[in-house]
């Protein structure tokens, strides 16, 4: 069995490196714009991190005992056993929904944006376009929470 001494050790560990790598990238101090190589290596180093991070929490599911639930029986649903429960037909019931839990965003949905391509183009040969912070900042945030409360 995986003790909670590794799993622990694993999330401190993924901790620091992920402030090492946005260290690294500029997100965190700012004092340097950040470039598109330094971006690039910040968002590999996330796609790692979050790999790791998602191999910790299927061991930490696998450590979770899931109780066996039996199906009620009607005798123990309250009809008693002279008494029938009550059958629905299958033609006329609703189409049940199935409920399960959303899933996060690890990237927001990006939007486009003419005005921002058309500024793009505007530039001058030679110059270094911006690179946009918010899509890594963000990414960042949600990989730093995720972390923090794995559960």
């Amino acid at each position: 069995m995986i003790g909670p001494g590794f799993i622990e050790a694993g999330l401190a560990a993924l901790r620091d490196a992920l402030e090492t790598a946005a260290e690294k990238a500029g997100l965190i101090l700012r004092r340097y714009k950040l470039t598109r190589t330094a971006a690039r290596a910040f968002r590999a180093k996330v796609r790692q991190l979050e790999t790791v991070l998602r191999r910790l929490v299927v061991l930490m599911a696998a450590d979770i005992e899931i109780a066996n639930i039996n199906p009620l029986i009607p005798a123990k649903a309250g009809t008693s056993s002279s008494q029938t429960a009550p059958s629905q037909d299958i033609s006329s019931a609703e189409p049940s929904r199935r409920t399960r839990p959303r899933g996060f965003i690890l990237i927001p949905n990006s939007q486009y944006d003419p005005e921002k391509f058309e500024a793009l183009r505007a530039l001058p040969r030679g110059v270094q376009k911006p690179v946009d912070e918010t899509p890594l900042v963000h990414r960042y945030d949600t990989l730093r929470a995720l972390i923090e409360n794995p559960h």
